[in-house]
């Protein structure tokens, strides 16, 4: 692997009476995570503006007092710099050594616009130490104007924000129409080395010369492979025949829909029974309750019965005293007392009222326990309704439970059996088209070369042969991090007038979040091809928020989650080799075992708790 190109060791934010704003970075992988609102877009844009770009990093309230940014970047041959550039300054700052030892340095001073004579600029600079030969031409028009390449060609492949990134263009385009040409060149030069000034003569055009013929016959020959080795793990295609899938597929909603409208009923009736069963347990506690009071309001009864039984009685032993003293007076008692002291009616009307006392008590306490009997009978009526509808609560629940919820999972089972055997049948079928397709289209190239006289530019056909060579590499390595990234399970590449092709589906086509994940790879991948290939690359890939709009499976067990492309992406990256430099500004963040094995940052926006961001807390 080549030492060309450099990898980004400290970012420092620095300004009059603040603390310094420093993040340091290290080779392979570097994620720095966090909340939104902490500061990792920021540190995206002091990067991109430490790179030449003319915008200064947008103001926040965190960056005020700040004023300049040095950037300490180190060559893969070992050799250190130091940027620094002022806000709002067109000049760069460029120290020979690291950061901490620029106040012994004499720093050159670079302009941030590139020249394409001079190389007193940051953009002569920096394509020096990623590799390229300054100036290098790249195709500015189709009808051959030149100019040469800036290192402002590169942010596309380089530093990608979190708008960039699901943009739904071809990673290669930045969506400006003045800019296709020169952006299609510059990705040109990048993969094949080819500079524009030494094959001049091409036309962009000439789609019938017959180098461009042979690599698109390849390129056909190895498509046509591929859907036939992806055929070829299809079941008997008799496997089909045997299915009328339309009209079982029918049967079984038709049934499944029945189960369903007797599960809602049969549960409809559950629902009532467990409300009438909660209603009469109430009641049932009730009643208990009403023959408790009433057992001790007939206690209470008896209780006073035999009182004034005992006060009737009492008299008769009473009158028998030969010697006693008076209740009412308490004077000696004696054979005349009585009538002295309460008087004859007296007598008359106590034995009375205790007779009549005794009457009402008796009557009170017959009404009473025929109360009780009617209570308790209803008591017991209760308690039998609730046994009742309990058990049939259990026999409704039951048949719902261990009865009807399983022929519906099993219908559902059959259903979804029956979908991804229609599902692969339309696979199938459609495999079978695109290789009639391809085979159709490479006839014509066929064709074609059977018709193609010999061209007096030899040079140029090869230059042509090698770029769609250099492609169709390019696309394997694409291919092969798709599939480390579980993306798909063979996942293909095709890169096709300036469009990324990604299992036949224009990569526009895909949703935000699959875009984001697509261009991550064609920015690795680029980087790993040409660190492989011994071409120029600056070293590093800066990407904002690759995983934010990407949407996984639903996290159920660890050997599931491993399956999903957010925890392959950080696997895989955790394994690059130090000859590179991936740095990830994100949302979501890896598992322990990755950040055990990379640069693994937190921004956690809490002021009691870690790192509060990239600036610190202020008040």
């Amino acid at each position: 692997m080549n030492e060309m190109g450099f990898y980004i060791k400290k970012l420092m934010v620095t300004g009059k009476n603040v603390e310094n704003a420093i993040v340091t970075f290290e080779t392979g992988l570097n994620i720095i995570s966090g909340p939104s609102d902490t500061g990792k877009s920021y540190i995206f844009e002091c990067v991109n503006y430490m790179l030449g770009a003319k915008d200064v990093p947008k103001k926040i309230d965190e960056s005020k007092g700040y004023s300049s940014i040095l950037m300490e970047i180190v060559l893969y041959s070992g050799k250190s710099y130091t940027l620094k550039r002022e806000f709002g300054k067109n000049t760069i700052e460029v120290y020979d050594s690291p950061t901490l030892s620029i106040k012994n340095n004499i720093p050159e001073i670079l302009n941030y616009k590139h020249d394409k004579q001079k190389t007193d600029n940051l953009s002569a600079f920096l394509l020096q130490k990623s590799g390229f030969i300054h100036p290098t031409s790249v195709l500015k028009k189709k009808n051959g104007e030149l100019r040469t390449l800036s290192f402002r060609d590169l942010p596309i492949f380089i530093t990608i924000n979190e708008s960039k990134i699901i943009k739904d263009k071809s990673p290669i385009l930045s969506g400006q129409f003045v800019s296709v040409t020169v952006e299609k060149s510059v990705f040109k030069l990048i993969v094949s080395g080819i500079d524009d000034k030494k094959n001049d003569d091409i036309i962009e055009n000439d789609n019938g010369s017959k180098a461009k013929l042979e690599g698109q016959k390849e390129l056909l020959d190895r498509l046509i492979h591929e859907e036939e080795k992806y055929l070829f793990n299809f079941p008997s295609a008799d496997i089909f025949l045997e299915i009328d899938m339309e009209d079982k597929f029918k049967e079984l909603q038709v049934e499944l829909r029945s189960i369903n409208n007797e599960i809602k009923e049969q549960t409809f009736i559950k629902r009532n029974l467990w409300s009438e069963i909660e209603e009469k347990k109430s009641k049932y506690i009730a009643v208990s309750e009403l023959i408790k009071r009433f057992h001790l309001l007939e206690e209470q009864y008896n209780s006073d019965l035999k009182r004034l039984i005992f006060v009737k009685e009492g008299d008769h032993y009473f009158s028998q005293l030969n010697f006693s003293v008076c209740p009412y007076c308490n004077q000696k008692v004696d054979g005349s007392h009585e009538t002295e002291c309460i008087g004859e009616e007296n007598e008359v009307n106590i034995t009375e009222s205790i007779e009549a006392e005794i009457n009402k008590i008796n009557i009170q306490l017959k009404d009473l326990e025929s109360t009780i009997l009617e209570t308790e009978l209803e008591h017991s009526e209760l308690l039998i309704d609730i046994e009742r509808q309990q058990e049939e609560y259990e026999i409704i629940n039951d048949s719902i439970v261990n009865t009807l919820e399983p022929r519906e999972t099993n219908i559902r089972d059959i259903i979804d059996n029956y979908i991804s055997q229609r599902d692969m049948l339309a696979d199938y079928n459609s495999t079978n088209e695109r290789i009639t397709d391809l085979i159709n289209e490479k006839e014509i190239v066929l064709e074609k070369l059977r018709k193609q006289p010999e061209k007096k530019n030899i040079n140029t056909n090869e230059n042509e042969g090698l770029i769609l060579s250099a492609y169709n590499e390019f696309c394997k390595y694409m291919s092969n991090i798709l599939k480390r990234w579980k993306f798909s399970k063979e996942p293909t590449v095709i890169f096709d007038e300036g469009k990324f092709y990604v299992n036949n589906k224009l990569s526009n086509d895909y949703g935000k979040g699959y875009r984001a994940i697509i261009y991550s790879a064609f920015a690795i991948s680029l980087m790993e091809y040409c660190k492989d290939n011994n071409f120029p690359h600056p070293g590093f890939v800066v990407l904002d928020s690759p995983l934010t709009t990407y949407q996984g499976k639903k996290e159920k067990e660890d050997d599931e989650v491993e399956n999903d492309i957010q925890a392959a992406f950080f696997k895989d990256l955790s394994s690059r080799g130090h000859k590179m430099q991936i740095i990830i500004l994100e949302n979501k963040e890896p598992n322990d075992k990755v950040k055990d094995k990379i640069n693994y940052i937190e921004f956690t926006k809490d002021k009691s708790f870690g790192r509060y961001g990239f600036f610190g807390i202020t008040e």
